[in-house]
Formats: C-alpha cells, structure tokens, sequence
C-alpha cells in the first residue's frame, strides 16, 4: 500500500476518536437544555422588560390620536373645574327645600362679589369640610341686638359687619350648621369657593 493510502487511513482513525460519542446514532443532550417535565423556563428579567416596553410603545404609536384627546379633555376638566365652575355634592338636609341631600350642583368661580341671598359654598376649617348656605349678611350691615342674639354673639349688638366678611344661614334652620355654630361663624371672602349657579 502506498504511502498517501497510509496517511488517508490515519486521519480517518484521527477523526474517528475525536467524534464526540454517540449512543444508538444519536448526540447525548445536557440535562441543562431542556426543562423537566412539566415545568416551564421563566424568561429572562431584562427579556420581560424588553417586551413591555416594546407593547407599550406599540399600543401609544397605535393610539397615539385617542389618548391625546383624552389628555386635552382631561386637562380641558381640569382648568374649567379649578378656574370656572366646579360640582359639589351636598350632603345634608340644611338647604331643604331648595337643595336636597345628594344632589350635584354647579359652582361659579367667576364672580368674586356676593349678595344677600346668593348660596355659596365655602371651606370651614374647624369641620374639616365644606358647606353651602345662603348669605344673610353681607359686609356694611348693621346688626341689630336681636341678630347678634341669634348669632350667639352678645358683642355684636350694634356691630357693623367689616369688608370682606358674611353670616350665613342654613335655609332648613333646624337641620343647618351655620354662622350661628362658633364653629363656622363669620365667613371670610377668602373662605368663600363660589356661588351656586340657578
């Protein structure tokens, strides 16, 4: 046999123990390929947010036109609510029977100067809420002893109600927390959140 037969031999024998091992003609898999029987893998933390964001990115390209009308109607909301007319819930009986307990009314922010007779709705810090009531007196009204009897202040007999001040009134007296309560008193302007619309 000649020399180039020899070495052809040779490195097929080479090959041949190099090959990795193979039982019944098939490659040995690693345990650590495939999961155990009924388990599943969990993907990869840095995998789950990869694919979160894409589908968010997804659903904003898609929906991009609805949600920036919403975003206008909200912020729309929003400046009308905080700076023109805002709705409130009453929650009592005190205004009966103009106003009934759960009904929704419209606030006014716009108007700054209030009259006798307007309802209002303003904050009372002592009750930690807000009320609505109708304004009985209004800043330069002079009270008489009778009105200041009825207000509990015996010292506001002949007493002038200063700039930026008013008593109110429940309108169902008996079921009313009002300016007759020390606990509300007199109203400040600044107190005063708006008055109801009609």
């Amino acid at each position: 046999m000649s020399s180039t037969g020899n070495r052809k031999n040779s490195e097929k024998k080479e090959r041949s123990e190099r090959a990795p091992e193979r039982s019944g003609g098939k490659r040995k898999i690693s345990k650590r390929s495939t999961p155990a029987r009924g388990e599943t893998r969990k993907p990869h933390p840095d995998r789950q947010g990869k694919a979160l964001k894409k589908s968010v990115i997804r659903f904003v390209q898609k929906n991009r036109v609805w949600l920036l009308c919403a975003a206008a109607a909200f912020l729309a909301a929003w400046l009308v609510s905080a700076f023109f007319v805002q709705l409130v819930l009453i929650r009592d009986a005190s205004m009966e029977p103009a106003y009934h307990n759960g009904q929704i009314v419209a606030v006014s922010k716009l108007r700054r100067e209030y009259q006798r007779g307007d309802v209002i709705v303003f904050d009372a810090p002592q009750l930690g809420c807000r009320l609505v009531k109708r304004i009985a007196h209004v800043p330069g009204d002079h009270l008489s002893p009778e009105e200041a009897a009825m207000y509990g202040r015996g010292t506001l007999a002949g007493y002038t109600l200063p700039e930026g001040a008013y008593l109110v009134l429940g309108d169902n007296a008996d079921e009313s927390v009002d300016s007759r309560d020390e606990r509300v008193g007199v109203v400040r302007s600044e107190k005063i959140v708006g008055v109801l619309l009609r």
